[in-house]
């Protein structure tokens, strides 16, 4: 498995919905991982989202 990393930068603050627009718009592949930066959510989650997704979950959505 190869990994890619990309970050989008942007010129301004243009609001959480619309980076995650342009995140998704900018995304290849065959998974996109949303997770905030203020780190709200643990990143570890991140192996669980993925393994429930091999197994065959189309969306994967985690909660608190």
């Amino acid at each position: 498995m190869i990994n890619v990393y990309a970050f989008v930068n942007f010129s301004r603050n243009f609001g959480h919905q619309i980076a995650i627009s342009a995140g998704i718009d900018y995304a290849r592949g065959q998974a996109i991982v949303i997770i905030d930066s203020d780190l709200q959510d643990p990143p570890d989650v991140i192996l669980e989202l993925i393994a429930r997704w091999k197994r065959g979950a189309e969306v994967v959505y985690a909660q608190a």
